[in-house]
């Protein structure tokens, strides 16, 4: 995991993509991807020196229990 994250901290770095107080919304359906992007911002908000939130979109594909289950999902991904 750790190669991983130092992958991502120099993808980051390399595309200069944030800057120290940026403040990142991440459009989380629910999904893998979305969550696991939120939880990493969030996990590692400190150390990029970022604010991080989430809304929700619901696309509507994947019936009501998804939008049920998302709101969950997003709080534990710890924002």
């Amino acid at each position: 995991m750790k190669n991983f994250a130092s992958s991502i901290f120099g993808f980051i770095h390399e595309q200069s993509l944030l800057t120290v107080k940026s403040r990142v919304l991440v459009a989380c359906s629910g999904g893998v991807d979305s969550v696991a992007l939120l939880h990493f911002l969030a996990v590692n908000r400190k150390r990029l020196g970022i604010e991080v939130a989430a809304v929700h979109v619901d696309h509507m594909l994947r019936g009501r229990e998804s939008a049920a289950g998302a709101g969950e999902r997003v709080r534990r991904a710890g924002t």
